[in-house]
């Protein structure tokens, strides 16, 4: 088990226990499925908070009025798994704060607590009017505060609660959270958590994303679905239903991944709805991982913008941040416009933009198509062994062999296709030789049974003798035209 798992697992279960009620804390926590290593650190984690009176208590760390370092803490305005952000006052400056704490099974952690101080600084660094500034990283007794400017508003979740925003507005919005990204992208800085809790849209009309650069650790997905809640206002930690393919695999991050998440909100705030969250947690990650939404009825140039940026393949999205701009703007196409980055390696795997490419579409067909057409002579192969002489049973047996393989894996690849489609690339490279080969021997054992058969059973020979050729004209020209228009490098 990783330092990042385990510490997440201590958090998740210390949370819980802090849930339940003093005198059966040991028990829940003896009682879980946790290893004993985590059910002693939280064990300890629990004494801790008892001999500490609640300092260590996520929901309550700091009371009203408490004194930590040059803060005095006003209230609570925002907590979750990942920690709690208090309404402070800097009694140096005089002025009010937005101070976050981390938890325990953060803040005991050296790596976490390295990484932290090297993002605080990156995101102190921003200076952008759509961005709360990060004023300083505090380091008192065993704990790691980080102050910020206190925006008055509320946030973009608490909005939508209304429903779909209208274009003007979600457009407004939109245009200023992506140019704050295109401020942060430019210094290297990226936000990987990216949420409608995350957006604060000020008293003044303005627009302020909260958190760059520290809410998004280095952690599984699992990991994260065990302490994230959808939809609760104050939530910390990271969101599932927020992050691109690749951050749920554990994949590199980079600027395109928070295109991801603004392509989720930007339909979001239009249409009212998640693109992926029809159902549970894991139903929407395994959207997000491999369905496409259908068009909602909005903007068809908007649409071009949001599909894009919800590609699967990173590379697939705009190739900056910038491209974004432009293209809200209206100075961009995001269809003709496919300017690769300089350092991209073209795959010719690429998977389509959506499940209504048409391309896509008749690829799929195909393989449905020969797949049928593998089994429906079987049985007149058998019908016809009796006429080819010696070699009767062995060229049926054969030519079952190849149906059960080369129709079956067609099979599978149109499912896949339907159902995993991030998967299907990494299927197509590992099976396409053998279906090369299935469609060669299926061909040439449906011709020569034609021509050994032709002098006695014309019409049947016909029929064989077609379906060769069939097989080959399918494998030879239709099959790589369709797979070149489904699969093209999407430059």
């Amino acid at each position: 088990m990783s330092s990042a798992d385990r510490w997440q697992r201590v958090g998740a279960l210390f949370d819980r226990a802090l849930a339940t009620p003093p005198p059966q804390r040991q028990s829940l926590v003896r009682s879980s499925a946790e290893p004993s290593d985590v059910q002693d650190e939280v064990l300890e984690l629990l004494k801790s908070h008892d001999d500490s009176h609640g300092f260590l208590e996520p929901p309550a760390l700091l009371a009203e009025g408490a004194e930590i370092g040059a803060y005095r803490i006003e209230r609570i305005i925002g907590r979750g798994g990942m920690g709690v952000v208090y309404l402070a006052e800097d009694t140096r400056l005089h002025r009010r704060v937005a101070l976050k704490a981390l938890p325990p099974h953060l803040f005991r952690d050296d790596r976490m607590r390295a990484r932290l101080r090297q993002e605080a600084r990156a995101a102190a660094a921003l200076s952008h009017p759509a961005i709360a500034t990060v004023y300083a990283l505090e380091e008192i007794g065993d704990q790691i505060f980080i102050a910020s400017e206190y925006l008055e508003g509320h946030t973009l979740r608490e909005e939508l609660r209304a429903g779909p925003l209208g274009e003007a507005r979600a457009l407004e919005i939109a245009r200023a959270i992506a140019v704050a990204l295109q401020a942060a992208h430019d210094r290297g800085i990226v936000h990987r958590d990216l949420k409608p809790e995350n957006i604060i849209l000020t008293g003044s009309g303005g627009v302020k994303i909260l958190d760059f650069g520290l809410a998004q650790f280095d952690v599984a997905a699992q990991d994260l679905a065990s302490v994230t809640r959808l939809t609760d206002p104050g939530v910390i930690a990271g969101t599932p239903p927020y992050m691109a393919p690749e951050q749920l695999l554990g994949q590199p991050t980079s600027a395109r991944t928070d295109q991801f998440a603004f392509g989720v909100l930007l339909y979001e705030m239009l249409t009212g709805r998640h693109p992926f969250g029809t159902g549970g947690l894991p139903t929407t990650i395994a959207k997000t991982l491999a369905a496409y939404p259908d068009k909602p009825e909005i903007d068809a140039e908007l649409w071009s913008i949001i599909s894009r940026t919800i590609e699967k393949n990173p590379d697939d999205r705009f190739p900056s941040t910038k491209a974004l701009v432009a293209a809200l703007a209206g100075n961009f196409d995001p269809v003709k416009d496919r300017t690769p980055d300089k350092n991209r390696t073209p795959d010719k795997n690429h998977l389509p933009a959506g499940n209504a490419n048409d391309a896509m579409s008749w690829w799929m067909i195909h393989q449905l198509i020969v797949a049928l057409a593998y089994w429906f002579m079987v049985w007149p192969t058998w019908h016809a062994h009796t006429w080819v002489g010696n070699y009767g049973v062995l060229t049926f047996l054969a030519t079952l062999a190849i149906v059960v393989v080369g129709g079956n894996v067609r099979l599978h690849l149109w499912f896949t296709a339907r159902t995993y489609p991030t998967e299907l690339p990494a299927q197509l490279a590992n099976i396409s030789r053998l279906v090369k080969t299935a469609d060669v021997a299926f061909s040439v054992i449906m011709i020569g049974i034609g021509l050994v058969i032709a002098d006695t059973h014309t019409g049947w020979s016909a029929l064989f003798v077609s379906f060769g050729l069939g097989a080959a004209l399918a494998f030879l020209v239709i099959e790589p035209a369709t797979a070149r228009a489904a699969f093209r490098s999407r430059l």
